[in-house]
């Protein structure tokens, strides 16, 4: 069962906002999501730190002094500051400011910042489930396989990714096609143990990942469920074939690919491989995978009705 919105319980003043410098919106972006927080009656005090490593000692030595925490950035932000944020123990707000911004898709986020800043004004939270790899905490999704070599290419393409954002992901996909190879795993879902051969595993908590992908149609971040799919060695024209069911979440429906749900899902493959987690490579196999009840408080709009969600 989605644990219900509410109102958050103590009135919000103060916010301490965290902006990524790295980040790809500009400065008019954050001006006006600045202006309508302060027209709202909320005193902002920005930081615009340099290194996104500096995010999360921000938020454990000043966040607790705050009301709320507003992070500007993408989901890699985000996914690195889950510690921090958990242990301040504050509501905290997403201005989106990424490329694929796949967090705010799920939560019904819009990705105009100034827009977004205007949640906060509207004092509506949620409490969403958090997913943990390797006892690290994510938000979307991690992946082995081509999910990796995705993210390698869609790195490494520079000034084409910052230009075409999450338009370069197709460019990328055709990239990482040509480097990827089927691999053998170990999945133990809930307990029951199989061996697959795979070119994709992913594991979801939330609903969108890659640019606007859903792992499931059915997924909803606060739903006390891990959402995956395992999808097994394919021709090129079967994969084109499956990017309509991969886009809407309905892999369920394809006879090339497994998908199941679980709480608790281990990983094992033959030598260590590297984990993709919110579209960055910092875990790797073997992976256990978890999750931790409504472990944070977000501003966010009330969720539309199951069926209307896109």
């Amino acid at each position: 069962m989605a644990i219900p919105s509410s109102r958050s319980a103590d009135p919000i003043r103060s916010l301490l906002a965290i902006v990524n410098a790295g980040s790809g919106r500009g400065q008019d972006a954050l001006d006006d999501a600045v202006a309508r927080m302060e027209a709202a009656g909320l005193a902002v005090d920005l930081r615009r730190p340099e290194e996104p490593a500096s995010i999360s000692e921000i938020i454990r030595e000043d966040g607790s002094g705050f009301d709320a925490i507003v992070l500007g950035g993408g989901d890699g932000t985000v996914s690195h500051s889950l510690p921090a944020l958990m242990e301040a123990g504050r509501p905290f707000c997403l201005l989106p400011m990424g490329t694929a911004n796949d967090l705010a898709r799920t939560l019904g986020i819009p990705f105009e910042p100034g827009e977004a800043a205007e949640i906060i004004a509207a004092g509506r939270t949620r409490r969403i489930d958090l997913a943990t790899i390797n006892g690290m905490p994510f938000v979307n999704v991690a992946s082995i396989g081509l999910g990796v070599e995705i993210a390698r290419a869609h790195e490494e393409s520079g000034l084409l990714k910052r230009i075409l954002g999450t338009l370069n992901y197709p460019i990328s996909l055709a990239r990482a096609w040509h480097q990827h190879r089927p691999h053998h795993a170990t999945v133990v879902a809930d307990g029951v143990s199989r061996r697959v051969c795979y070119i994709q595993i992913a594991v979801g908590n939330g609903r969108h990942y890659g640019g606007g992908l859903t792992i499931a149609e059915s997924a909803d971040i606060d739903d006390g469920r891990l959402y995956a799919y395992i999808l097994q060695p394919v021709a090129a024209f079967t994969l084109m074939r499956l990017l309509p069911a991969l886009r809407l979440g309905r892999l369920e429906k394809e006879a090339e690919v497994e998908s199941f749900t679980a709480t608790d899902i281990e990983i094992a493959t033959g030598r260590p491989r590297k984990v993709n987690v919110d579209g960055d490579l910092r875990e790797q196999t073997p992976a256990r995978f978890g999750l931790l009840r409504g472990a944070l408080e977000v501003f966010a709009p009330e969720p539309p009705p199951h069926g209307a969600r896109q």
